[in-house]
């Protein structure tokens, strides 16, 4: 039989679904009006959800699966839009992330999707 430590994602029941439910609510808690406006601490706090979620739904469903997936998609949307906090309007009407050096949400987003 396999030890549980510490950490692992085994160690209890988790749902996927709460974990992103939970995420969703942190970052909407955490956005700003404009999209360019830096989020409060809550995005952090649901970028480690997100990171969470990600986990344990590759250790249920395996790396395979169109579940994880989906949680990757919606993971990399968040890390992207946390990505683009950094920017500015007057850099691209079109392009939000324009002018904005790489960070660890860009290559998250990029890894993601």
């Amino acid at each position: 039989m396999q030890s549980v430590q510490q950490g692992d994602s085994g160690a209890f029941p988790v749902s996927r679904n709460l974990l992103l439910d939970q995420a969703r609510k942190t970052d909407n808690r955490g956005k700003k009006s404009k999209w360019y406006m830096p989020g409060g601490e809550e995005r952090q706090e649901a970028s480690a959800l997100y990171r969470f979620a990600i986990r344990v739904a590759l250790q249920i469903h395996g790396s395979e699966s169109l579940e994880v997936a989906k949680v990757m998609k919606e993971a990399a949307r968040h890390f992207e839009e946390r990505h683009c906090e950094l920017g500015r309007p007057e850099n691209s009407r079109w392009n939000k992330c324009a002018a904005i050096p790489e960070n660890q949400e860009s290559v998250e987003a990029r890894q993601n999707y």
